[in-house]
């Protein structure tokens, strides 16, 4: 009995079963600003001169290393919710005719919250990273005239499924696609501390993906496998055709 199909099988088992955790995560999230809106003294104000305006696209690329997760205890007694400060994470945003890099320094700081049955209206899941850089120095010239001071930027992409279907736990090892979640949103803000005037917005969400990337061992894993396969195949292939010969000989 020919046991090539029982030891791919095996093999497959063995190689792919079991694949190291991948704890680099690339966040990519296109889509449209919607609105913008400002504040000072916590009063309304006039949205004051920038880069962005309504209806301009953006692109937000956030590479995560999911491995530096510290977990939060603000929410301990919470079964619903679990928070993941994130240390090493970089963030590449293009919001019109602006650009920002967010990276990892004293002023950083980059989370991850979980939300499983949490009721807040609605019994909801939802799957929110923020991402903010304090007292920043900007690559070129700020989003908005804010004008100077002591100046700060944040950003913001939640996902939110308000069947709450789409998680079944809060645990950051078992994130779920993005697919899985209706409603989605980026925002945007710069706050001038000194002036305590903040520009924010809120943009729509065309696109979404969180990928895994493979460890280096997963990457070999993969490679000695396929190598493994092909052996089984080239010699699966060698003995068949000799049967084929063999059967053509005369007896």
């Amino acid at each position: 009995m020919n046991q090539l199909p029982r030891l791919l099988v095996v093999l497959g088992l063995l190689v792919f079963g079991s694949p190291a955790f991948s704890a680099t995560h690339i966040l990519t999230v296109t889509g449209k600003v919607s609105d913008i809106f400002a504040r000072q003294d916590g009063e309304v104000a006039s949205v004051p001169d920038g880069q962005i305006a309504v209806g301009d696209r953006y692109e937000l690329k956030a590479v995560m290393d999911f491995s530096t997760a510290e977990l939060s205890d603000l929410f301990d007694a919470d079964p619903t919710v679990n928070v993941y400060s994130l240390s090493n994470t970089k963030v590449f945003a293009s919001i019109g005719g602006y650009t920002t890099e967010f990276t990892p320094r004293f002023n950083f700081n980059s989370s991850l919250q979980l939300w499983d049955d949490r009721v807040v209206v609605d019994t909801t899941d939802a799957q929110s990273f923020r991402f903010f850089n304090f007292d920043f120095v900007p690559i070129d010239t700020n989003s908005f005239e804010v004008g100077t001071g002591q100046i700060s930027e944040s950003l913001g992409f939640s996902a939110f499924d308000f069947t709450a279907m789409a998680r079944d736990n809060d645990l950051i090892s078992q994130l779920a696609p993005l697919s899985a979640f209706g409603a989605q949103t980026l925002s945007y803000g710069l706050l001038n501390a000194d002036t305590e005037l903040f520009v924010g917005l809120n943009a729509t969400v065309e696109s979404s993906v969180l990928t895994a990337v493979p460890e280096p061992a997963s990457w070999l894993m993969l490679i000695l496998g396929f190598g493994i396969m092909g052996v089984f195949l080239r010699r699966s292939r060698v003995c068949i055709d000799k049967r084929a010969i063999n059967a053509r000989l005369p007896s």
